[in-house]
């Protein structure tokens, strides 16, 4: 069953009990190998059932009220609805096919400007060209083992018609193994930081130009 709903625990540092409790409600770790702005520390947490979700959500909620939790957790939790997933067609890229946008991209003035994510994931043994047209177009990019994410955060309006222009490109242009394109809602975004500190969080969409 495909999950629809993920809690992300992204941190700089945590204890290795609170790393015990996640493991304990069921995060599994998922290690960035590379990326300006992947997290130190990245948990994951995937659900299909809504009363799951809420449950571990509620429960984040209450530790994260405390004023010294950043004692054993400093980083945020990201809570996401998938909203679309598509997986793409594997076929010889087509290097005649134009890239649709380009992505310019600003520092968020608070946390809470987050609003959807969008991913672009496939193999790093796809097209080299199509890696990098996906590299030249503002997407940041991380790696997580022989998976390279492509990624941009910011309004839903925004996030929303990127999906629909890196889908129809990638079915296009083909020459990714293994794509799949992921439209996520984030509905709540909580900072656990120690007073006078302040998050690294990802950039955001500015504009987008399409071509």
């Amino acid at each position: 069953m495909e999950s629809h709903f993920h809690i992300h625990a992204d941190a700089e540092r945590i204890s290795s009990s609170f790393r015990d409790y996640l493991i304990k409600l069921s995060f599994t770790e998922k290690p960035f190998d590379f990326g300006a702005y992947a997290p130190k520390i990245h948990y994951t947490f995937k659900t299909a059932e809504v009363r799951e979700y809420r449950k571990i959500k509620e429960e984040l909620q209450r530790l994260s009220r405390n004023e010294y939790f950043y004692e054993d957790f400093t980083g945020y939790f990201e809570f996401e609805m998938i909203a679309k997933r598509k997986l793409i067609e594997e076929k010889e890229f087509e290097p005649s096919v134009r890239f649709p946008f380009k992505v310019e991209s600003r520092s968020p003035q608070k946390i809470y400007e987050r609003k959807a994510d969008v991913h672009v994931t496939l193999q790093n043994t796809s097209d080299e060209e199509l890696i990098k047209r996906l590299s030249d177009s503002g997407l940041y990019i991380a790696g997580m083992g022989k998976k390279l994410i492509f990624t941009q955060q910011g309004t839903r309006k925004d996030m929303e018609s990127l999906t629909e222009m890196v889908v129809r490109y990638l079915n296009s242009a083909g020459g990714g193994e293994e794509a799949k394109v992921m439209l996520e809602y984030v509905p709540l975004l909580i900072p656990v930081v120690p007073p006078e500190s302040r998050l690294k969080l990802p950039l955001l969409t500015d504009r987008i130009i399409k071509f």
